[in-house]
């Protein structure tokens, strides 16, 4: 019998299932999230804390059945936009940065206007939120620490590192980033330059369903999965599911329910997406359909 791991990078909590060949739910288990809050408006959790409640999630998976060399791959769906700064060693020199941090709020990025990154990104600008604006804050506001920025990633490939000595990100989650040009899948250079960031500090983009890599040796130990292990590059949380439920043609619509209402759907056409005012995912791009989402995250 052959098995696989899922994992589910959330906001509040990294969950994992491991199902069979045939898709059989075989155990599946959660870590929550520990929050700090530094001050006011400043949200953040620990790089190490997260990678441990991973390695905790992979040990309880793999020793529910006999023989972890029969599970066979893992992958990862995300809710990211949350960034790690790292040192030449790739050491971490700040905390994991959440997505929902507010400190630069309010602040525009030097050097890039705001008005042109909807269409170069696919998501437009958060006013504030976000790796682009973590980064602009930490040039403005802490100059020092930012000189000593060897690489700059997001918690998803921090955890691919983690489990394979490999810097990868899939284009769909790379889109959080901020800094991609998603009609190419690369980083997209006069952002870079805006902040003065190297191509080679980022991970290299593949497409989701690419092979990151495998675990490690070192890896293996923290997490019962043996080596060899292959890890497979995910996606955004709701193309993810959309993928595994098999809505992946123009006209199905996926709903789902979580920290908000949201709404997904295939588009031939990734302009159609940006004329509705839509966050536009790769998807399955460049050989099948983008994705488009809307969110209703309150009801008055």
């Amino acid at each position: 019998m052959e098995y696989f791991i899922g994992l589910d990078i959330g906001t509040t909590a990294i969950k994992g299932v491991l199902v069979s060949i045939e898709g059989e739910i075989i155990s599946e288990t959660k870590v929550n999230t520990e929050f700090i809050f530094p001050k006011e408006r400043y949200i953040e959790y620990a790089s190490e804390k997260h990678y441990e409640a991973l390695c905790d999630i992979l040990q309880k998976l793999s020793v529910s059945i006999s023989g972890a060399s029969n599970i066979k791959a893992l992958s990862m769906s995300a809710a990211s936009g949350n960034t790690l700064l790292l040192d030449k060693k790739n050491k971490p020199i700040t905390n994991i940065i959440s997505w929902m941090d507010e400190r630069a709020v309010g602040i525009s990025p030097d050097g890039i206007d705001v008005d042109g990154i909807y269409g170069i990104v696919g998501w437009p600008w958060p006013n504030g939120m976000f790796p682009m604006a973590h980064l602009n804050w930490f040039k403005r506001e802490k100059p020092a620490l930012y000189r000593k920025v060897h690489r700059v990633c997001m918690n998803n490939d921090w955890l691919y590192y983690r489990l394979t000595g490999e810097w990868k990100l899939d284009t769909s989650t790379a889109t959080t980033f901020y800094l991609q040009n998603q009609v190419k899948g690369d980083w997209h250079k006069p952002y870079l330059d805006a902040l003065e960031i190297n191509k080679e500090a980022l991970s290299v983009i593949g497409l989701s369903g690419e092979v990151c890599g495998s675990v490690t040796a070192r890896s293996s130990d923290e997490t019962g999965l043996t080596k060899g292990t292959k890890v497979i590059l995910g996606s955004f949380d709701h193309p993810s599911a959309a993928r595994g439920i098999g809505f992946t043609r123009e006209g199905d619509l996926l709903l789902s329910c979580g920290t908000s209402w949201v709404g997904f759907y295939p588009l031939a056409e990734r302009e159609l997406g940006i004329s509705q005012k839509l966050l536009v995912d790769p998807f399955l791009s460049p050989k099948g359909p983008w994705g488009a989402m809307f969110s209703l995250t309150h009801i008055d």
